[in-house]
């Protein structure tokens, strides 16, 4: 019960590696179904990337175990690019890019070979 009322980002990171029996709950569904890798600031009007720290885990270890689990993800535009190339993202069919201008969009879905 504890576990959700962090931010999934937030139990994946702590709880995730720790022991057997954490990390099967930590696998569920409700922690990765729906992951967003950004952080809000104070005014919950703004967000920033996550930390060097955070997203070097996140994109070595993290994102390729939950990868295939992940419906919907939330990303910013400065850290997009390293996370989408962590992991195959098999099941993803929601993606939200915050604060990224339209070149860019349009590049990274070149790069990845999206078509309508």
């Amino acid at each position: 019960q504890i576990l959700k009322k962090w931010h999934n980002v937030e139990v994946l990171y702590s709880v995730m590696g720790v022991n057997k029996r954490l990390n099967r709950i930590v696998h569920d569904t409700i922690f990765t179904r729906d992951l967003c890798l950004l952080e809000y600031l104070s005014d919950n009007k703004t967000s920033s990337p996550l930390s060097d720290p955070i997203l070097d885990r996140f994109c070595s270890k993290i994102l390729p175990e939950i990868g295939h689990r992940i419906k919907i993800l939330y990303l910013e535009r400065t850290s997009m690019e390293r996370i989408l190339h962590a992991t195959n993202y098999l099941n993803l069919n929601n993606l939200s890019l915050c604060h990224i201008d339209s070149e860019t969009a349009m590049s990274l879905f070149d790069e990845l070979d999206i078509h309508n």
